[in-house]
């Protein structure tokens, strides 16, 4: 399905680039296309749809379609649609990890698409801002989703919890440990509970910064797991946020991005609060 734009979305392949099928129903996937490439209803009736379906590109590592449906949502709606104009994610940054992945200068591109915005729009602000940011930054460190926590000390309260045997502290203590020690940068009391309680993360924001932690120290496997059993724990702000696309985006996490967590992720997508999808 293409639009007037060239845009298309497919199915992938299995065994081509990423290897992954999708896993939702394909009556509902074909829908969104649909959706996502008509040009022939109200704006806020297409838009939200393409947003998803980029963010699903994205987790099917399918690059260029993602960026070409990114473009064309911008070209076609950014003057038309307030409600879009007003969004600055996931847009911009499907653009720029699209560029990053296609060794492309995300510079253009980013102008390119801004040009289709009004100056003042939220999305239009953000593509300038990231455009005119990657003279001095590394591309990948504008993507959102950055996992640094900067080491801070613990109050008294937190600092005694973590003197104690984390097998003798409550699930509520442990929650709180976690939490501190997210929240202070304090890896190696974040790894001694896993360790010694086996305890997950109990949010995902915690879960995200442990999984990378674990990457860094060459436990792979340990962060795709944690991020599985921390899917239940993500939470969309938008109804087109479907998955959580800076794990694929970021390389601080990319390597535990394996099957199992992709396969895991399209499992929870939910379409069903998408405008335009029952209609």
């Amino acid at each position: 399905m293409c639009n007037k734009t060239g845009c298309c979305l497919h199915r992938p392949a299995p065994g081509g680039k990423g290897g992954y099928q999708l896993l939702m129903s394909e009556e509902t996937l074909q829908r969104l296309r649909e959706i996502a490439t008509r040009r022939d209803r109200e704006p806020d009736l297409i838009w939200p749809a393409a947003l998803a379906a980029a963010e699903i590109l994205v987790w099917q590592e399918q690059a260029g379609e993602a960026r070409d449906l990114a473009m064309a949502t911008i070209a076609d709606f950014g003057r038309g649609s307030a409600g879009l104009a007003g969004n600055d994610t996931p847009l911009p940054d499907v653009l720029l990890w699209s560029a990053i992945r296609s060794d492309e200068d995300p510079v253009p591109l980013l102008r390119k698409a801004a040009e289709y915005l009004a100056p003042e729009s939220l999305l239009g602000t953000r593509l300038v801002q990231i455009a005119e940011s990657l003279s001095d930054h590394a591309a990948y460190s504008l993507l959102l989703g950055a996992v640094s926590r900067p080491d801070r000390p613990f109050t008294p309260r937190e600092q005694a919890m973590a003197a104690r045997d984390a097998a003798d502290l409550s699930d509520a203590e442990r929650t709180r440990l976690w939490v501190a020690s997210f929240n202070k940068g304090k890896y190696s009391i974040a790894r001694r509970l896993l360790e010694g309680t086996g305890h997950q993360p109990p949010r995902w924001p915690v879960a995200y910064w442990m999984a990378a932690r674990l990457v860094a120290d060459g436990e792979v496997g340990l962060a795709t797991d944690i991020l599985i059993r921390a899917l239940p724990l993500w939470h969309p702000l938008k109804v087109w946020n479907v998955l959580p696309i800076t794990v694929v985006m970021r390389p601080e996490l990319h390597p535990a991005f394996t099957s199992e967590l992709h396969a895991a992720g399209l499992a929870r997508v939910d379409l069903s609060q998408i405008p335009g999808l029952a209609r």
